[in-house]
């Protein structure tokens, strides 16, 4: 080998080794970024270089392995880089002393509006709010003047929607575009909470199975839905709040985690209904609230043998048993289950014109024998 060659590989070895080096300062500032931002690692424990700083970073990393099961025991794996790097929601996932009460509503009747919203999206994300309520006590309206719950699409830097919203008018949260934060949310607070939509994502707005180049709204939606009623991350991969979007997301399915978690927070609509956990369906036509084992598809439903109106929800029959509970379905509008619920909903408002006309009859009465009282 000629000197010259001797100073070449030398000179090439020396290139390789300082982009290694590069590459490694690199994926520790990723990572030391990622695990900030998530709630693993305090920023002021990494702003030096020193043995503590080293411990801390190496300790945060270690939790986030921890937290999704990942091999490397602090270790900075590409297992782990891999991970960092999948789409997901925006909100920590560990959360400081602080940050960590308990924070729900203190109603189970809430409104909500998607800000400026197609027709599409409208019907997806009522979907998103159906599968939640048919799991707990909740109830949700949509309302455009100051819901309780606000859902928009935001991009970047953004600002909050809603001027109810106490403090800062600009989100500290930022969206960096396709395949980075897909949305993020807010707990529950005493007026508003707002959910923000990635607008620059490319958006499957079906409830149909999304192509592999997109990413499902209804699953996003109903995820950071979750945290606006008060939920936290669940390190299940089969939770719906699970942090990180996985390759399959439809149907959209709550699991045994999310079912109790709802519950804790705003238990049954009745007690008596359901011993254990429901698990919500989507398929193409339907959301199923439990599984019957019946599988007619009930959006194709031209006539039933009867229909049972109880406890606020419908119960249709076929073969004379009352086993298809129709609460939560969402069907074509044209179709037989939607005009049954149209159905209920009419006889909800009757009830409460009757009600109401029934209190004010007995004020009247009650005016009346005082009336008489005092002339006697």
């Amino acid at each position: 080998m000629t000197p010259a060659h001797g100073i070449a590989v030398i000179a090439c070895a020396i290139a390789v080794i300082a982009a290694i080096r590069d590459s490694v300062a690199d994926s520790d500032e990723e990572a030391i970024r990622f695990l900030q931002t998530y709630g693993y690692l305090d920023g002021d424990n990494v702003q030096t270089i020193s043995d503590n700083a080293t411990l801390a970073l190496r300790h945060a990393i270690a939790l986030f392995q921890e937290y999704y099961r990942i091999p490397g025991d602090g270790v900075l794996n590409e297992a782990t880089l891999e991970q960092m790097r999948k789409p997901r929601c925006g909100v920590k996932d560990i959360l400081n002393d602080l940050d960590d009460s308990p924070r729900k509503w203190a109603k189970t009747h809430l409104t909500w509006n998607f800000h400026l919203a197609s027709e599409s999206v409208l019907r997806v994300t009522e979907v998103a709010f159906e599968i939640w309520a048919a799991n707990s006590s909740l109830m949700f309206e949509r309302n455009s003047t100051n819901p309780d719950i606000v859902i928009s699409f935001r991009k970047d830097f953004h600002t909050f929607v809603d001027p109810r919203h106490q403090g800062s008018r600009i989100c500290p949260s930022l969206l960096e575009g396709p395949g980075n934060v897909l949305a993020h949310a807010f707990l529950p607070s005493s007026e508003v909470s707002e959910v923000h939509v990635d607008s620059a994502e490319k958006w499957h707005i079906e409830l149909t199975v999304n192509p592999d180049d997109t990413i499902h709204l209804l699953h996003t939606l109903t995820h950071e839905i979750g945290h606006a009623l008060g939920l936290h991350h669940n390190p299940l991969k089969d939770a719906i709040m699970y942090a990180f979007v996985l390759s399959k997301t439809f149907p959209v399915r709550l699991s045994e985690a999310d079912f109790l978690a709802i519950q804790n927070l705003y238990g049954l609509r009745n007690k008596s209904e359901i011993a254990g956990p429901v698990t919500t369906t989507v398929t193409t036509t339907t959301i199923a609230t439990r599984d019957t084992g019946n599988s007619a598809d009930l959006c194709a439903l031209r006539r039933v043998d009867a229909v049972l109106v109880l406890e606020n929800r419908i119960s249709v029959t076929m073969a004379g048993k009352f086993d298809s509970e129709i609460f939560g379905i969402v069907c074509p509008k044209d179709g037989l289950l939607e005009q049954l619920r149209a159905l209920l909903k009419r006889l909800a408002q009757m009830r409460n014109v009757f009600s109401s006309e029934d209190d004010l009859e007995e004020e009247r009465e009650e005016e009346e024998a005082r009336k008489f009282s005092h002339s006697v």
